[in-house]
């Protein structure tokens, strides 16, 4: 073996330890023929489906076409949906069902190079282009004809309302959940050494595998008809960089938000994404699931409820809130 060929060798050694950045495929799932893209979206005996286009631009001339997925039967409370890293809309169906229960029209938008967007697949310019496409696509959902707005952000879909709020933007949404927010990933520091070493030898690494014991979440893997099965290393440099400059960020905010991390997470580095979201936004609620993985909505029995239960709760006390603020004052 000559000398380039053993360090491509180490290289893709090393790029092992970058594995905990992704959503990873489970274990035993298999890929078929993909059928129609709309196909993955339905939900059987539901809402009304349909999906529209949103042209955007990032603050670097990046252009995209967000797509949003929109589940309706005319409620008068919606919840804006954001799913994970190389995942899509479809991939949240116990969200959307819940939430369809619950009398709220649901709204998903799908990342950049996710799903039915357009962008390289699971990559993205800058971290900052999440926010600006957020800026772009939230006014564009007319959510000012309802009377409740619910914001759910799975992971990385996180990233851009972080900034969002860091940066006191005007959202027009009257309720801010993260469910296991990406700060950093899991392993930070391993995988930071080695992307270090890999430098650019190398593009890509493939998705890693964990269990899920779901059916449906593995139906919807086997007919996704964009499936992600390499993780660009591009994406990881990005989320590194935008770190480093957010230890020195002195941003803060006061608007309230709920933080909801998993116990059993190895995706993404949850003490510590704990410790910099609530030193960064002073208003936070955090909830811890126990017994959960990364993808919460798709945990076992028990922890599903647990979780179900907190978004309740949480929805209920904002309904409280909206009740006290409302009525008059009345002399007792």
């Amino acid at each position: 073996m000559n000398r380039k060929a053993a360090l491509l060798t180490k290289a893709r050694a090393a790029t092992l330890l970058l594995l905990p950045l992704a959503l990873l495929t489970p274990e035993g799932s298999a890929l078929v023929t993909p059928g129609k893209a709309s196909d993955i979206y339905r939900i059987a005996g539901e809402a009304d489906y349909g999906v529209s286009f949103h042209r955007v631009r990032d603050r670097f001339g990046n252009d995209f076409r967000i797509a949003a997925h929109r589940w309706s039967e005319g409620y008068d409370r919606v919840v804006v949906l954001v799913h994970g890293y190389a995942a899509n809309c479809a991939y949240m169906k116990p969200l959307q069902r819940w939430f369809l229960a619950r009398r709220f029209d649901v709204i998903c938008l799908e990342l950049p190079g996710h799903g039915q967007s357009s962008g390289a697949p699971a990559d993205i310019p800058d971290m900052l282009s999440y926010a600006d496409i957020y800026r772009d696509v939230i006014p564009q959902l007319a959510l000012q004809s309802f009377k409740q707005r619910v914001f759910v952000a799975h992971s990385t879909g996180s990233v851009g309302i972080i900034e969002q709020m860091l940066d006191g933007d005007a959202l027009p949404l009257d309720h801010i959940i993260m469910v296991t927010p990406l700060v950093r990933s899991a392993m930070w520091d391993v995988s930071n050494i080695a992307y270090t070493l890999v430098g650019g030898l190398i593009d890509t690494v493939p998705r890693r595998k964990q269990r899920v014991d779901d059916p449906e979440y593995h139906r919807l893997l086997a007919n996704d008809p964009r499936p992600i099965d390499w993780l660009p290393l591009h994406w990881f440099g990005e989320l590194a960089e935008w770190n480093e400059t957010m230890r020195e960020d002195p941003r803060r905010s006061s608007r309230p938000v709920t933080l909801v991390f998993a116990d059993q997470d190895t995706v993404i580095d949850t003490d510590y994404n704990r410790r910099f979201l609530e030193s960064r936004f002073d208003n936070a609620e955090t909830f811890i699931v126990e017994g959960a993985g990364h993808i919460v909505y798709y945990a076992e029995k028990a922890p599903r409820q647990q979780f179900f239960a907190i978004i309740a709760t949480v929805l209920s006390a904002d309904a409280d809130r909206s009740a006290d603020t409302s009525s008059p004052n009345i002399p007792q």
